[in-house]
């Protein structure tokens, strides 16, 4: 054990990256989870439906202009307008420039074909134009890409930004924190968890001589996890602990090779002053 804490390179050390990235892991593969697959089914969405929602939604806020047309195709079947059923209608009209042809949602029996209908042209975008009263889509708000991406991808960026400041706090107190001596006082198998983990808790003494206590997740095939088993087995339960000088309740059990043995280069005086 002595060799052990002897073996850790000064203050400041140079962490490994192998041995921080798996802190708080299941926050990082949640938002991962989320921003992939959120992101690739609002892409989705997105492609399926052509920008329809957001072209009704340019529609609703204006200004529009009225425009006469005439009803060509009247299809049934078009899926629900609220809770009535809706039909595909097919119109064309003339603005004064262009003959234009457009297609809207309404509710079944509200047009036939060959009726004169009143139709809202964008002001500025002339190319949007719908019925009085349809819809050029027929989304509910879950299957709207602009919910998806609510609810997957902001947070699922936020879950990876928690998830990157955690394991760099923790490379920051294993690189700058002081080294003790971990007593174990339990190694519990972590049920329903992959890779499988031991639930590690501890006690030791920080630079003040103050008892403290800790916990850490270990994965049961690595390193640390066989050291544990190994240990617990064996008689012997103690191991390598660094902990934050001023909060050491923010800990960690450590190994030797979770350092690099180079020490850390620092800039000649005659750099740093001014």
């Amino acid at each position: 054990m002595k060799r052990e804490i002897q073996a850790i390179p000064p203050a400041p050390r140079v962490v490994r990256w192998s041995a921080v990235l798996a802190y708080r892991w299941p926050v990082g593969m949640v938002g991962a989870s989320l921003a992939v697959y959120g992101g690739v089914f609002t892409w989705m969405l997105f492609l399926a439906f052509g920008g329809k929602a957001s072209d009704n939604a340019a529609l609703d806020l204006g200004p529009v202009a009225r425009q006469q047309a005439v009803v060509q195709v009247v299809e049934p079947g078009a899926g629900w307008f609220g809770e009535k059923p809706a039909e595909r209608i097919t119109y064309a009209f003339h603005d004064g420039t262009l003959d234009r042809r457009g297609m809207c949602f309404a509710p079944a029996g509200s047009h036939a074909v060959g009726s004169q209908v009143e139709v809202e042209v964008h002001s500025e975008q002339p190319h949007l134009h719908r019925i009085s009263g349809s819809r050029l889509d027929l989304l509910p708000w879950f299957l709207r890409p602009e919910t998806w991406f609510a609810i997957t991808i902001v947070p699922g960026c936020l879950a990876l930004l928690a998830y990157a400041a955690s394991f760099m706090h923790v490379r920051t107190v294993l690189g700058h924190g002081d080294v003790g001596v971990a007593l174990i006082g339990s190694a519990r198998r972590i049920p329903l968890v992959l890779p499988a983990m031991l639930d590690v808790r501890y006690r030791f003494r920080d630079h003040r001589a103050t008892e403290r206590k800790g916990r850490h997740w270990v994965r049961v095939h690595g390193e640390l996890g066989r050291r544990i088993l190994d240990q617990l087995r064996g008689g012997s339960d103690v191991l390598p602990v660094v902990h934050d000088r001023k909060w050491p309740q923010y800990s960690r059990l450590v190994l030797p090779c979770d350092f690099d043995s180079k020490p850390v280069q620092e800039l000649p005086r005659e750099i740093l002053s001014p």
